[in-house]
């Protein structure tokens, strides 16, 4: 996800299942503080923590402008989860 940081034409990515492992969620949020270009972002997130880590990117990035994001882990924490993205998403 490096080469997300630099990107100057790609505007839509969407992750599907394959992309596993914690360390690739990290690497592509990091990307998403430095992006410019990407409006549309579909993935999903396994764990509360992968969902914060999505969220303090998106308190950064000035470019997406729509986000759909699966959960895939304990409903209980899916309220803990929302707040973290309005919080994220406050203007």
């Amino acid at each position: 996800f490096k080469a997300l940081e630099k990107n100057t034409s790609l505007e839509v990515l969407g992750i599907n299942h394959s992309l596993r492992s914690s360390k690739a969620i990290t690497d592509l949020c990091e990307a998403l503080y430095a992006n410019e270009t990407l409006k549309s972002l579909y993935m999903f997130i396994r764990s509360i923590e992968e969902m914060e880590l999505l969220c303090k990117a998106l308190k950064f990035n000035v470019s997406l402008t729509e986000l759909d994001v699966s959960l895939e882990f304990d409903s209980a924490k899916f309220d803990q989860a929302a707040d973290y993205l309005i919080e994220a998403l406050q203007v």
